[in-house]
């Protein structure tokens, strides 16, 4: 992102975007390190046909369905920036989460099943391809999107690899695991408008005003 940015010039990267850039993909590399390795032999139906995993897949599927519709069928032009934004990074998330699960159901299922297994895949990665002209068109500042909906696939995926496939199991480091999604946080509010330290000030100086 950091020599796109610097070759096309369409968008000008101050320091503290580059350096939360270069953590982000530090981090990146960390996850396989300290994160869970390959399970093998699992009973997916058992793990999906848990009360807990199978709440968590129909949220995910109804988050889908719901912003795959209003993106393409609502007026995004007509509602506020943010708002269009969130509903577009709403597709790949949720689709981080569907598109494995739907990959290892067909291998498991037969007949009828596996064809209705085979079309929803085939759906959701047509409206991800889909999404991404949407995000290429309606999307003005990318040098913070794309790491935003990097860190929130990445950070939803980790939650459902514990809550759906049991990688609590085989996580090789909590602390380097739970650091690094921290030191994406951080790199992620590098990259922000919020200024929190500057909020904190100032309702430390009003309430002090108060007294």
């Amino acid at each position: 992102m950091i020599i796109i940015g610097f070759i096309l010039r369409r968008e000008d990267l101050p320091k503290d975007t580059q350096v939360a850039t270069y953590i982000l993909m530090l981090s990146v590399f960390m996850l396989p390190v300290v994160g869970p390795g390959i399970q093998e032999h699992q009973d997916v139906w058992n793990l999906l046909w848990n009360p807990l995993s199978a709440a968590w897949m129909i949220i995910f599927a109804l988050l889908f369905v719901v912003s795959s519709a209003v993106m393409i069928f609502g007026d995004l032009r007509q509602m506020k920036e943010r708002v269009a934004e969130l509903w577009i990074v709403a597709v790949p998330i949720s689709g981080t989460v569907l598109l494995p699960t739907v990959s290892k159901t067909i291998s498991l299922t037969s007949n009828n099943a596996k064809i209705g297994c085979i079309i929803a895949y085939s759906a959701i990665a047509i409206t991800w391809t889909f999404q991404a002209i949407v995000e290429a068109k309606m999307i003005s500042c990318r040098t913070k999107y794309i790491p935003t909906k990097m860190f929130l696939s990445l950070f939803v995926n980790a939650i459902s690899g514990i809550i759906v496939w049991e990688d609590w199991r085989v996580v090789e480091s909590w602390m380097g695991y739970v650091c690094t999604f921290l030191s994406m946080s951080l790199a992620i509010y590098l990259m922000s408008s919020l200024e929190y330290c500057t909020v904190k000030k100032r309702i430390r100086v009003s309430l002090s005003n108060m007294d």
